[in-house]
This record gives structure tokens, sequence and C-alpha cells, in this order.
């Protein structure tokens, strides 16, 4: 029997905290785009091979080369060569000059390199197909000197990342040496207590950054909003939607400290790939009412471009885990949970 959780909506005195001064803020709907409907049948197994473990992000690399980040597995990350149907092992867990302690981004600009970032050592290294043995090249680059909740490395080896301690800092971008060159972002405006300063933990988010058009998307994991940095011009965008939102951050007391949570909480955004005209991001939206809604993943992926202008909706039969566009290709690959997790990929 489902056990249903209750939803405190505990009242808090405060105001609405964040950037006021966003240069747009778009409000968009699902019926705003041209919905295509993705039948679990056109799907395309690329792997089933169970020892990947469970795949929790997946990368295009190039035509012939994906990565995909493991849980549940000695080994952190895994390439996989769609021509061959080999894998190889890229980096596995520990504290060795090779290993990382937790992957928390990967990022690839059309080549054959793989950039990787540890969100608990700091860590930067690349990783590449190795054709002469069964293992994969792995370079460490250098460490981040500020503790990363969430980042990606861009095409030039430089970090974008969202800070875990520092408040009212909503990213910063590194040297390739690890040192903050800068900071940028503003946090997204929500009801919150006076007294609180709102920090990344309240605002997770996945990112994705076009080289091209020099620009980084950041999807809230929590919040039905997705932010747009132009680096060219130094505005921000809000994309606000599909779903309207009562959530605010709200104050618990305990004997031991201070709570700050999202009331009601949402499952909203997983995944952003960032494509040189467009951007993909999956979305959930469920309000957290009870147990099972914590077991829903991706419904629809929602393409955009650059403007905030929604362009289709990817609309899925069934639910996926995880994605990744090749868009030069108009392909999606996925990560499915079925009896065993798979690789599948489908033509756009």
């Amino acid at each position: 029997m489902l056990t249903c959780m209750a939803i405190l909506t505990a009242s808090c005195s405060g105001n609405k905290k964040g950037d006021k001064n966003i240069d747009s803020k778009l409000e968009y709907t699902l019926e705003n785009f041209e919905t295509v409907q993705i039948d679990s049948i056109k799907g395309i197994l690329v792997s089933n091979d169970v020892s990947f473990g469970l795949g929790a992000n997946i990368k295009v690399l190039n035509d012939s080369i994906l990565a995909v980040r493991v849980m549940r597995s000695p080994y952190q990350v895994v390439l996989h060569n769609l021509a061959t149907g080999k894998n190889q092992n890229a980096v596995s867990t520990g504290s060795g000059p090779l290993e990382m302690i937790r992957v928390s981004g990967l990022s690839s600009y059309d080549d054959d390199v793989l950039w990787l970032l540890g969100s608990e050592d700091n860590k930067i290294m690349t990783a590449t197909w190795n054709d002469t043995a069964d293992v994969s090249i792995v370079t460490p680059k250098y460490l981040a000197h500020e503790r990363i909740l969430n980042g990606i490395v861009d095409n030039k080896g430089r970090v974008i990342g969202l800070p875990v301690r520092t408040e009212n800092v909503r990213a910063f971008i590194t040297d390739t040496t690890g040192n903050i060159t800068s900071t940028f972002g503003t946090f997204p405006e929500v009801e919150m207590p006076d007294s609180v300063q709102p920090s990344n933990i309240m605002f997770h988010a996945d990112i994705a950054y076009n080289p091209k058009q020099d620009k980084v998307i950041f999807t809230n994991k929590s919040w039905n909003i997705i932010e747009i940095y132009d680096f060219a011009d130094s505005t921000s965008h809000n994309l606000i939607g599909p779903d309207k939102m009562d959530s605010k951050i709200v104050e618990t007391k305990f004997p031991y400290g201070v709570m700050y949570d999202q009331k009601p909480l949402w499952i909203y955004f997983k995944d952003v790939s960032a494509g040189p005209e467009t951007f993909c991001v999956g979305y959930i939206g469920r309000k957290v009412t009870c147990n099972e809604d914590y077991q829903h993943y991706i419904n629809s992926i929602l393409e955009f471009d650059y403007n905030g202008n929604p362009i289709k909706r990817y609309k899925f039969d069934h639910e996926i885990f995880a994605f990744d566009v090749d868009f030069d290709n108009r392909i999606i690959y996925t990560i499915e949970l079925q009896d065993d997790p798979v690789i599948k990929k489908y033509n756009i």
C-alpha cells in the first residue's frame, strides 16, 4: 500500500529573494511546443551490458564514443564504442592520482576528449578512448580551489561551477590552474525568510555550455526555472514553466540547529544538453505528495532555442532515467531502467 507523506506548508514571514532585475523572463507552457511522440518501440538498443552498473548520466563525445557515469560500480566512468560495442573503464573510485571520489560533471565539445570534474576532491581530468589498450587514457589536469556542488569544464578547460558553501554566489569560473577568476549568475527569485541568504544547496542545478554562442544553461532540479547566461553580452534570462509553482523556502527549527527546505517539494528538471543552435532539458515536473513520486523520472525532453523560445517537446510513452543529444545527427541517447539498465537511441 502506498504511504503518503504529509507536506507541511509552514508559514513564515519573508520576502522574495533573488535577482529582480533579470534581463528577461519568459513564461511558457507545454502547449507552446510542437509535440513529437516518442514510443518505446522506436528505441534502438545500443547496449544492455550490465557491467556498466547503474548509469547516472550519459554524454556524447563524437559519432563513435559515448561516456556513461555509473553508480554501484568500482568505476566512475565507462566509455562505450558505438562501432565495436566494446567498453573501456575510465576513472575508478578512490583517492589515487588517476581516481576520483565522485564524478559530478561530464562535458565534451565535438571532439574525442571527455572532461571530468570531481565534486568531492575538486579534481579536473580528461579521458579519451585508447586504441591500443583495454583501458582509456586518463590525464590529470589540475585541482579547483573551491568546493563544488556541481559543475562542468568548458572547451577551454575552465571550470564553470556552483560553490557549495558560499552564500549569495550563484556560480564561478576558474582559470586552468583552478583559481577563481570571476563569479556570475543570480539565484531564482522565491519567497524565503528574511534571515536566510540563498545558496546553491537550495537551488541545485544541472549545467551545460555552448561554446559557439558562449552561453551557459542552468536547469534547476527542484524549481520550474531555467537560467540562460550569455557571456558575450553579459545578460541573463529566465524561462519559467511549464507548470505553475507555489513553493517557497521554509525554516524548520530543531534543538541542534535550523533547516531550510523547499515546501512543497518538486522533482522538476534532470539533465541538460547544449547544441549549437538549441538546447534540450529533461522534464519530470512532479510535486512530491507521496513516496511513489520519488520513483518517477524524465517523461519529456523539451527543446528551446537560445532566445528561450520553445521548439519541440519529445514526449515519451515511458520514463527515461538520463539522456544526451547528438545534435549533428539528431539522435537522443537514453539510459532506461528495465529489468537491467540499458542504453537506447532514438532518431529525431
